[in-house]
């Protein structure tokens, strides 16, 4: 699913943020990055996402150099969720996810509602602006999202950031569901 051979990445001239990184990630697998703080697990996702550029190495997933694929075809195969919400704020839950889902064929997308539910999102504000919403309800709709395309490969930086306990045992168990139902995931966390 994910190979990475001698990865390296600078940040500017001097800057080396990415040293030989070598792992490999199996269909089915969950799989962690738990470094501290500025030890390249966002760059490395990055990268593997097709933000980054410029990098050394190798990368492969599902089994083809990610520098020459298809992007389309890569992004339909792929959730992110970034630890930062990435959501339009003057608009809902709802009309969020309707619009990311969009960029998706249909036969592929989830049901907007049944996900929301599915991750305990409070129904009172399901059209309320995201602006109004806490942190903890924010990554609920930005899991949503992560999730709205049914990917084959799940990229999840900090995914319980903001959480409180509940949420936090709410998302393991969705994980695991996911995972269940064929899905591999690259989670970053911080010490």
């Amino acid at each position: 699913m994910i190979e990475v051979a001698n990865l390296t990445f600078f940040y500017g001239k001097d800057s080396q943020t990415l040293h030989g990184l070598n792992f490999s990630v199996e269909d089915g697998e969950i799989f962690g990055f738990w470094d501290p703080n500025s030890s390249g697990k966002s760059t490395t996702q990055k990268i593997l996402i097709g933000i980054l550029k410029g990098y050394k190495g190798k990368v492969s997933l599902f089994g083809q150099d990610i520098s020459t694929t298809n992007e389309q075809e890569f992004f339909q195969k792929v959730g992110v969720l970034f630890e930062f919400p990435y959501l339009y704020s003057n608009l809902s839950a709802i009309d969020n996810l309707n619009y990311f889902s969009s960029f998706y064929p249909k036969k592929q997308r989830r049901n907007v509602e049944e996900l929301l539910e599915t991750l305990e999102f409070k129904p009172d504000f399901l059209k309320k602006p995201v602006s109004s919403y806490s942190k903890g309800m924010r990554q609920r709709v930005s899991m949503a999202r992560a999730l709205i395309s049914n990917p084959r490969l799940l990229f999840l930086d900090e995914p319980t950031s903001g959480l409180d306990p509940s949420g936090a045992v709410l998302f393991r168990k969705i994980i695991e569901q996911e995972q269940k139902r064929g899905r591999q995931f690259l989670s970053l966390l911080t010490t």
